[in-house]
């Protein structure tokens, strides 16, 4: 009785809450109390109201105490009955289960997985707990006697009979034949619960069967939705377990596909370990790229993610200073994003330079080789540091051997994507060009790569 008393106290106070509570239409918000009554009032309130409305104390008081009646054998009388069965109004109060099922569908804190199987078992529990309570209803209504589920009857010895054979009744719905002593509410409802979760795992013992027609047409109605139940039960652990296979399946059909390329061409060993790490290092890092994620997204919302993620290292960088942002918007476009294992050579001394980039994050190493001196000057990358481009942009060999340190995130514009912008912002092109010339030929001495401050350069020997 507290237990219940309590449960509607919630309810009551829930639907206290809901008539200040504020909705969401059209992607705006609504907080007028006026316009959060009249939609409370049009739909959910007269819902909460019939499932928190005391029917057993309606019932005795409106029919003279008939709502708690038996029969001489112990056995719900009509009345009682129908005063029961308007106690189903109080499951009208589930419906607040559909938000809390719906919502981990779209909170990404927690894991789908725990989430699907929070919900399963969820909904398992409800459901037998519903089932229990419906058998242990039926019972009642028959007093528990011996056309219920118990079918015991005292023999001439007085111990208790089942279909003619001797048995110990002492934990069934029926209890024992002494109609004195029997089992507790508590006992009568644990058996009941026991088959329902029984019947519905389809185990099926045949231990306790039900015997009147009333629970024989529940029991078939029970095992139909079941069969629904069961087969969405284990589609949605099903999908969680696939959702995992079809990852690693990706992951292993890369990487055969790899190894065989590597078997055919005869690839040395230490080459293909790298190759089959860099392989890894992109398929883990693959979901989380900007292309990948981004892409979803429309082309102003994109431009102004990016825009928040790598303009400020651009406007750092000597080379694109004085540039307008809607250029700068155009290379973060045009640019793609790459992920490199370490001592990779991204850039090596005598080969042509095709990609202008950038260091976004990681450690890289520089060797410079110059005329000057037999020995070549070794420095470090900085982060938001330019490498490479006035090769590039003059389409020359490089000077330089620069190595990745560790693993490495670059922005890399290709020759043809420069060439494209080049065209569409060619005042843009030319500070940038402007910047490079005045940053080779400054007097102060600068170098293509130094351990000094972010974006400062010196002159190449």
């Amino acid at each position: 009785l507290s237990l219940t008393v309590t449960v509607d106290a919630v309810i009551v106070a829930d639907i206290v809450v809901n008539f200040l509570l504020a909705f969401e239409e059209d992607m705006r918000y609504v907080v007028s109390r006026r316009r959060i009554a009249a939609r409370y009032l049009r739909c959910l309130f007269w819902v909460d109201l019939l499932s928190v409305m005391p029917y057993g104390p309606i019932c005795n008081a409106a029919f003279g105490g008939c709502g708690s009646g038996s029969g001489p054998t112990g056995e719900l009388t009509p009345c009682a009955i129908t005063c029961r069965m308007l106690v189903f109004f109080h499951l009208l109060r589930i419906h607040r289960l559909l938000t809390l099922f719906t919502s981990p569908k779209y909170n990404t804190e927690a894991p789908f997985a725990v989430a699907t199987l929070f919900r399963n078992y969820v909904v398992t529990v409800l459901w037998t707990h519903f089932a229990g309570c419906m058998m242990y209803f039926l019972a009642k209504v028959y007093g528990f006697g011996s056309e219920a589920w118990g079918r015991a009857s005292p023999g001439p010895d007085g111990r208790c009979l089942i279909d003619g054979e001797p048995v110990d009744v002492t934990t069934w719905l029926g209890g024992p034949c002494d109609p004195a002593v029997g089992p507790t509410f508590g006992e009568r409802y644990m058996v009941s619960l026991y088959w329902a979760i029984v019947t519905m795992t389809t185990v099926g013992y045949g231990d306790k069967t039900p015997a009147t027609a009333a629970e024989i047409a529940f029991t078939v109605l029970y095992i139909l939705v079941n069969i629904g139940m069961g087969a969405y039960i284990i589609g949605t652990i099903t999908l969680v377990a696939v959702g995992n296979d079809e990852t690693l399946r990706a992951y292993r059909e890369k990487s055969s596909r790899l190894l065989e390329y590597i078997e055919v061409h005869g690839i040395p060993p230490q080459m293909s370990s790298c190759m089959l790490a860099h392989l890894r290092l992109n398929f883990v890092n693959e979901q989380a790229s900007d292309e990948q994620v981004l892409q979803i997204l429309p082309l102003t919302l994109r431009r102004k993610v990016l825009h928040y993620l790598y303009m400020g290292r651009l406007t750092s960088s000597y080379l694109f200073s004085g540039c307008c942002s809607t250029f700068l918007d155009r290379i973060l476009q045009a640019a793609g994003f790459e992920l490199y294992m370490p001592q990779v050579q991204l850039v090596t001394h005598g080969s042509p330079v095709t990609e202008l980039m950038m260091l976004i994050q990681g450690d890289m190493h520089c060797s410079v080789t110059r005329l000057s001196s037999a020995s070549p000057k070794e420095y470090s990358v900085e982060e938001g540091e330019l490498f490479g481009e006035i090769p590039f942009f003059m389409e020359t060999v490089s000077t330089e051997t620069i190595t990745t340190v560790s693993v490495c995130r670059v922005m890399v514009l290709s020759r043809a994507a420069w060439r494209s912008i080049l065209d569409a912002h060619p005042g843009g092109a030319k500070a940038m060009l402007e910047n490079l010339v005045a940053s080779t030929f400054r007097v102060i001495p600068r170098a293509s790569c130094n351990v000094g401050q972010p974006g400062s350069r010196t002159r190449r020997q």
